[in-house]
């Protein structure tokens, strides 16, 4: 499995912020409230992304260990697609808290502090999560395999 490319992440940030600015400017434009995330939001995130760091460390450590422990590879395969799967929605999210940053500094009025603090701190916890599901995935990853004894490996040239 390839990793997460991080134009793929860079772009799924561009449409976060164009969604999350949009659906601002239609609120707006209709007269109802401007989004705001609840304080939960950013708590869960954050849950989220140690926990995966946490279930993969332990991978890594399995992995790693001096007589190497043997590791599930249906449990290792799902704390990876869990991480790459965490990186993707962390980086749609921080798009989403960007665009409604970037849209309540388009105003001509400053908006209230209220409406500030919540959206920083989801587009903080969103950027934390997306980091968690980096790290996460780059803990799952096997090392280079330097046995030559393998059955099928080519046989090493002097």
């Amino acid at each position: 499995m390839k990793r997460t490319s991080y134009g793929v992440l860079i772009g799924l940030l561009a449409i976060g912020a164009a969604v999350g600015a949009l659906t601002n400017m239609t609120l707006a434009g209709l007269g109802r409230p401007l989004l705001t995330p609840a304080l939960s939001l950013p708590i869960t995130l954050l849950l989220i992304a140690g926990v995966t760091v946490f279930l993969a460390a332990r991978i890594y450590r399995a992995i790693r260990a001096t007589p190497r422990r043997r590791v599930d590879s249906f449990y290792a395969m799902r704390i990876l697609v869990l991480a790459k799967a965490e990186a993707v929605t962390g980086a749609l999210l921080s798009g989403v808290g960007l665009g409604l940053i970037g849209f309540l500094l388009s105003r001509a009025v400053s908006p209230a502090l209220n409406s500030w603090i919540p959206l920083v701190i989801a587009t903080v916890g969103a950027l934390i999560l997306c980091a968690g599901g980096l790290i996460a995935e780059y803990l799952c990853t096997l090392p280079e395999d330097t046995d030559d004894d393998l059955p099928g490996a080519a046989p090493a040239s002097s």
